[in-house]
């Protein structure tokens, strides 16, 4: 996640990295059957590994999710790679990748590399596209794609969905949908500059796939999304927000509530209704609390 900060005791060394450890969602998923390959290398840009874990279902999938994470804050500038703290095996990617194989679809959980300050977000879109290329040759049904993305992973997973029509559902958590705010130059002091329009939410005419997004009310930081909200409905989009009014950034692994398990839950259903092969007609406009 994008600029968390955690407590020194929540960090735990492994050889020269330091991997997050963060706690799991507060919903568990049941155990039914679930595989799990890891660390499996998709791609090789400049020459360093990207991994990426599978999660199969106990069944054929009906479809697959990229779990699209953020971007934990740096001291330095330049482009951040995710191996570098095994972002992909924090908790509450585990979590809500066994959640989703738990119903019936393929979840994948990666290492991209996102940019500090959002400088380079052209190496995410290709480690995104790489990633794309790697399960389809594998066999994974990537002709029923669905997008859960985390915090700073949020602008990436939309302008995926915009670019590929295989994907089918987008979630976006406590993510920006508004580059331009200025609020936001703390953590993305590149995100305003003319060269990342083609990244702001915002500022997209064309729509993604039916998309979720999930907003804390206590966030600290700044999403835009009533903003996004009213720029999605005068073009017709197909989205839904859905607020957590005592929620934060991360809410869903730290606030064990009766509105964080809803929530979940209704991702998961968004999820298997929109990817799955019965593709339910769920209804998107509106907002729920």
């Amino acid at each position: 996640m994008f600029g968390v900060d955690f407590p020194a005791s929540s960090l735990g060394k492994v050889g020269s990295v330091e991997p997050l450890v963060l706690p799991s969602l507060v919903v568990a998923a049941p155990d039914s059957g679930i595989a799990i390959d890891r660390d499996l290398p998709f791609a090789h840009p400049e020459g360093r590994a990207l991994h990426a874990n599978l999660f199969h279902p106990a069944g054929e999938p009906r479809g697959t999710v990229l779990l699209v994470h953020g971007e934990p804050a740096l001291e330095e500038g330049g482009v951040f790679w995710g191996e570098d703290r095994r972002v992909k095996d924090t908790a509450p990617l585990e979590s809500w990748s066994r959640l989703l194989a738990a119903g019936g679809l393929a979840a994948v959980s990666f290492n991209h590399r996102a940019t500090a300050g959002f400088t380079a977000p052209e190496a995410v879109d290709r480690d995104l596209d790489a990633l794309v290329a790697w399960l389809e040759r594998r066999g994974l049904p990537v002709d029923r794609l669905g997008l859960l993305a985390f915090s700073g992973g949020t602008p990436f997973a939309l302008r995926l969905a915009r670019r590929d029509p295989r994907v089918r559902a987008v979630v976006t958590l406590y993510g920006p949908l508004e580059l331009r705010d200025p609020a936001l130059a703390r953590w993305f002091p590149a995100a305003a500059h003319p060269s990342a329009r083609r990244w702001n939410p915002s500022e997209a005419d064309e729509a993604p796939a039916p998309h979720v997004h999930v907003w804390p009310e206590r966030d600290w930081l700044p999403n835009g999304a009533e903003a996004y909200a009213a720029h999605a409905r005068s073009r017709g989009f197909p989205f839904r927000l859905l607020r957590h009014p005592d929620g934060g950034h991360g809410f869903d692994f730290l606030i064990d509530d009766v509105t964080t398990t809803r929530i979940i839950e209704e991702v998961l259903d968004f999820f298997v209704g929109r990817i799955g092969e019965t593709w339910a007609e769920v209804p998107l406009f509106g907002e729920s609390r």
